[in-house]
């Protein structure tokens, strides 16, 4: 839950003693690296999951499907954008980079159905995106929106916005 917590921390917290923890990992890092490796791993599952409807669903089931993925998986994503000491780290950024291999062609057929705007830049959808799943998972977390209407609250969003043009 806290990328930035000390070895202290982590013992305090999960109860074992500091010689358990380094017979576990060598450090902190290397724990930091084994809950992000297991969080990409548990995205990339999920996402496989949906990249089977491809050929079996039309673009807007594919696109509340990744949405409601995502969502699912907000305290991972939160963990991995928050976990600085990873940002170099080869394999997680593969691994990351693996994930948007899925999720990019989504957002770029929902451009090209019509369904998201073709006036936007496809990084700027992507960003918005992004940015409206943390917020949906966060409310989510702190009890402000129920986990069932969290994907349509962000689907309506992205696909509706939030005002009207003058």
């Amino acid at each position: 839950r806290n990328p930035g917590a000390t070895v202290d921390d982590v013992v305090a917290a999960s109860g074992v003693s500091r010689a358990t923890f380094f017979r576990c990992f060598s450090n902190r890092t290397a724990l930091l690296r084994a809950v992000a490796t297991a969080a990409v791993g548990d995205l990339q599952q999920a996402l496989t999951e949906v990249t089977a409807l491809d050929g079996h669903a039309g673009v807007a089931p594919r696109l509340s499907a990744i949405l409601a993925v995502l969502i699912a998986h907000g305290e991972h994503l939160r963990f991995l954008a928050s976990a600085v000491d990873l940002y170099e780290d080869p394999a997680i950024a593969a691994a990351a980079g693996e994930a948007d291999k899925v999720i990019a062609p989504i957002i770029d057929d929902a451009v090209r159905a019509g369904i998201l705007r073709d006036d936007l830049p496809r990084a700027w959808l992507w960003a918005a995106t992004d940015a409206l799943v943390f917020a949906a998972w966060h409310e989510v977390s702190v009890g402000r929106l129920a986990r069932n209407d969290a994907a349509r609250v962000v689907e309506d969003t992205l696909l509706a916005g939030f005002g009207r043009r003058r």
